[in-house]
C-alpha cells in the first residue's frame, strides 16, 4: 500500500498542474459510476457503496483519521452487506 499511496500522491499532484490528467481521472470515474449504476443492486446504494470506498482509501491515502484494521475490515463487510 505504501509504495501505491505514494504513486497516487504523485498523480493528484500532477493532475493539479496538468488539467488533461485531471480531466482523465474524471473520465475514469464516471466510467466505473456507469457501470454501478448498472449493477443490479439500487444505484443509490450502489453510489454510496463507492463513495464510502473512496473516503476509506483516501483517508488510508492522507493519513486522515485511518481506521484501525478492526474498524477497517467491519465497514468493508457492512459495505459488502449493503450489496446483497
Amino acid at each position: 500500500m505504501d509504495h501505491n499511496a505514494e504513486l497516487n500522491v504523485g498523480i493528484i499532484a500532477a493532475s493539479m498542474l496538468n488539467p488533461s490528467l485531471s480531466e482523465s481521472m474524471s473520465k475514469s470515474y464516471q466510467y466505473m459510476q456507469n457501470k454501478i449504476e448498472q449493477d443490479n443492486i439500487n444505484p443509490i446504494t450502489a453510489t454510496i457503496i463507492r463513495l464510502a470506498i473512496d473516503g476509506l482509501y483516501y483517508s488510508e491515502l492522507f493519513n486522515i483519521a485511518p481506521l484501525d484494521d478492526k474498524m477497517n475490515k467491519e465497514v468493508i463487510q457492512q459495505l459488502i452487506n449493503m450489496t446483497k
